[in-house]
């Protein structure tokens, strides 16, 4: 069976802290967070992949050292939801988002793993950005 693609009934740009994210209401009255600026917002590039096959997580939540900071149903919100936008462009016309409530769970997940020292270099930045967005 297919899944059914979701359009946006209305569309926009939230300003948090210096940043601007482009953000959906979806049909089914759902808050979407386009990809791209998800992933940037939290210092992340937004190359990269729909999820890590093996994780079943989106990149930025597929590095082994924040598995423990990660709940099961944190784990089953991470999946990128496809959407048609009002301004088409993507493939199909579609786009990628996550939900808006994720961003303060992956914000969380980041900042509890700076606490318990367990962060590589190359992802103190991205706590750093969670800390911003988190004071908002």
């Amino acid at each position: 069976m297919a899944e059914k693609i979701l359009k946006a009934t209305h569309e926009g740009t939230l300003k948090i802290g210096e940043s601007l994210i482009s953000c959906a209401v979806l049909e089914d009255g759902s808050m979407v967070l386009t990809q791209k600026d998800f992933t940037e917002i939290i210092g992340r590039s937004s190359r990269g992949g729909y999820f890590q096959v093996l994780t079943y997580l989106p990149p930025f939540l597929a590095a082994k050292n924040l598995e423990t900071f990660i709940s099961e149903d944190l784990r089953c919100a991470s999946f990128p939801i496809r959407f048609k936008s009002l301004k088409g462009g993507g493939y199909r016309g579609e786009s990628l988002g996550y939900k808006a409530e994720l961003l303060p769970a992956v914000c969380k997940v980041f900042l509890r793993a700076r606490e318990a020292n367990v962060l590589q270099p190359n992802q103190v930045h991205i706590a750093k950005q969670c800390e911003a967005s988190a004071k908002l």
